[in-house]
């Protein structure tokens, strides 16, 4: 599935050459919200919080018409807090964990444009891939069992594997303002389709898996 969704978006972007009358250019940055979660079957989650990150990027778009498509690159980090318990076959364990990541996300987008007095109104989505770039987990879990509880202080660097959780790949929804001066207002949601985190989502390897829905403000200047 990874393979083919990756193809997928490959050749959508590679065709969109061949598709627009037109092409626009835009640098956009702006703020996100993160949210991570787990599979309920493994975990009570008693509270979950997103946290806010950043993200930049450069944005091409091809258009034809009303009808446009949209590619490039976006480079972006995300964070979320959550505390969780968990029970197992010789005990179980509580803690808190906050997650960090650096994504560089590619888009591709197909939009609908509606032209307006100040401008147009565009919306849409697609699919997307995310090659993770870096990431962190802090937190601290305690472990109950028969001997009693141990507490474990984790606060280490995250290494992406291509095997399980890299890339991440998920679809976009967006709709967006460009103003006649050139300058861009886009509000857009993600939802991630793979596992992040090891891929994994089973208390019983050991390994936290998640996934995550990102809703992102940014804006933008178009240069033609």
């Amino acid at each position: 599935m990874k393979k083919s969704f990756i193809l997928s978006i490959t050749f959508l972007a590679l065709a969109l050459c061949s598709f627009g009358q037109s092409f626009n250019l835009s640098v956009v940055a702006g703020a996100n919200y993160a949210t991570f979660y787990p599979d309920q079957q493994f975990y009570e989650i008693p509270s979950h919080s997103g946290s806010t990150g950043y993200q930049a990027g450069l944005l091409a778009a091809f258009t034809r018409g009303r009808l446009s498509i949209q590619t490039g690159a976006i480079y972006e980090q995300f964070a979320s807090t959550g505390s969780y318990t968990a029970t197992g076959q010789f005990g179980g364990s509580s803690g808190t964990q906050n997650f960090t990541v650096h994504y560089l996300q590619v888009p591709v987008n197909f939009l609908y444009i509606t032209p307006t007095g100040f401008g147009h109104i565009f919306l849409g989505g697609g699919p997307y891939v995310s090659f993770g770039l870096s990431g962190n987990i802090q937190g601290a879990t305690t472990f109950y069992s028969s001997v009693g509880p141990i507490t474990s202080i984790v606060n280490t660097p995250y290494q992406f594997n291509s095997q399980t959780d890299n890339p991440d790949f998920g679809v976009k929804a967006i709709i967006g303002i460009a103003l006649k001066n050139n300058f861009l207002l886009n509000l857009s949601f993600d939802h991630g389709i793979r596992y992040m985190f090891n891929g994994k989502d089973n208390y019983d390897n050991g390994e936290l898996g998640l996934k995550n829905d990102v809703v992102s403000l940014s804006v933008g200047y178009s240069f033609f």
